[in-house]
């Protein structure tokens, strides 16, 4: 665990002083493009008509110091407020395609609203079988150097054998205008991630997220072209 918290603590110093001097030759900050993910709910926003994001991440579990998970996704904005994406997932145990959407309406200033859905399905040893179907909603409101984000996801998954539903909270902080500290909260099951968003160049996105229970750390790199 010294080992684990001395890696943690000089990437998290690297990430900081590599935010501060990238900060004056961004040309797109995250409030004039802010992410379409958290951590790991989505949030409100939405690429912009004909946005392309290549996304890729890797998650590995600290206390046994194993891989975890992987994940490779494209999406497009197809309008200011509508985008659909495509994704492959791989585990220690199976591999999952998906198919995404997300629809925004912009409410007012500052106020956005989300309503995200997706398929997917799973690539077993007996074959390719149904993974989910679920739908949800949520709202993003920020104000001025805050955001705050809650919503909802709801469907019906094959693993669990039925419907679920899982209510979310989070929020993020502009540190930087290249730079999010964004901590989420999940009640079903109950979980909690604290991370950060760093915009190195106007096209590229960097996020490290840290879980618990699990205690996991997800890095992952998104192109915004």
């Amino acid at each position: 665990m010294e080992d684990i918290r001395r890696i943690l603590v000089a990437a998290c110093t690297a990430f900081v002083l590599l935010a501060w001097e990238t900060a004056p030759g961004v040309g797109a900050s995250f409030r004039e493009a802010p992410p379409t993910h958290g951590l790991f709910q989505a949030t409100a926003y939405t690429l912009c008509g004909g946005e392309w994001q290549l996304g890729g991440e890797i998650g590995f579990h600290l206390l046994a110091q194993e891989y975890g998970t992987s994940s490779l996704s494209v999406e497009y904005g197809l309008a200011p407020w509508f985008q659909m994406g495509i994704s492959l997932g791989h585990s220690m145990t199976a591999m999952t395609y998906s198919a995404s959407a997300k629809l925004r309406l912009h409410l007012g200033e500052g106020f956005d609203l989300g309503l995200p859905f997706g398929i997917g399905f799973q690539d077993q040893e007996y074959g390719i079988l149904f993974g989910y179907l679920q739908g949800g909603v949520v709202a993003s409101v920020r104000m001025g150097e805050f955001t705050l984000h809650g919503g909802m996801d709801a469907g019906f998954t094959r693993k669990e054998g039925g419907f679920f539903y899982n209510p979310w909270a989070s929020v993020d902080l502009d540190i930087l205008p290249n730079l999010k500290v964004v901590g989420e909260l999940a009640l079903r099951p109950l979980s909690a991630a604290v991370g950060t968003w760093l915009r190195l160049f106007p096209f590229l996105d960097v996020k490290i997220a840290l879980a618990a229970p699990a205690l996991s750390l997800t890095l992952g790199l998104y192109l915004r072209l």
